[in-house]
């Protein structure tokens, strides 16, 4: 009788384990002017940290700002990040803005302040609230 009752509730929490499975990120890639807001292959993003995708590309600082978003190929509801309110529309490096998944126009702004190689990443780590950075790499 107890090793049925154990049996049973290894089976309830497989079943548990087997419904709930992180929604992976990995089909997004980040879009923009500089892609010509293609899905292209060498902006898809890589998982770099535990529910953390990210992209490297070379920027010019010409004092332009560069559009961008996180998108998968087919402009998915779900899957299509800008900015969560306008507060968040203008990145600045190293901080964090705060994005909303479910959105059509709202593309980030993005003006770096030297030429080089930046990493844009989106943090999924909290799937409800997920942030967006962009860092320069040295």
């Amino acid at each position: 009788m107890l090793s049925t009752a154990l049996l049973n509730g290894c089976a309830a929490t497989s079943a548990l384990t087997d419904f709930y499975q992180p929604k992976s990120h990995d089909d997004l890639y980040l879009r923009g002017g500089f892609t010509w807001w293609e899905a292209d292959e060498a902006f898809k993003v890589e998982e770099s940290a535990d529910n953390v995708y990210s992209v490297k590309t070379e920027l010019i600082a010409d004092g332009q700002p560069y559009e961008f978003r996180f998108v998968d190929k087919d402009w998915t509801e779900g899957s299509n990040c800008g900015y969560l309110d306008k507060s968040n529309q203008i990145i600045e490096v190293n901080v964090p803005a705060n994005t909303n998944c479910n959105s059509t126009n709202e593309n980030f702004r993005f003006t770096p302040p030297s030429s080089g190689l930046y990493e844009f990443s989106i943090d999924f780590t909290d799937e409800d609230n997920p942030l967006t950075l962009v860092k320069k790499v040295n």
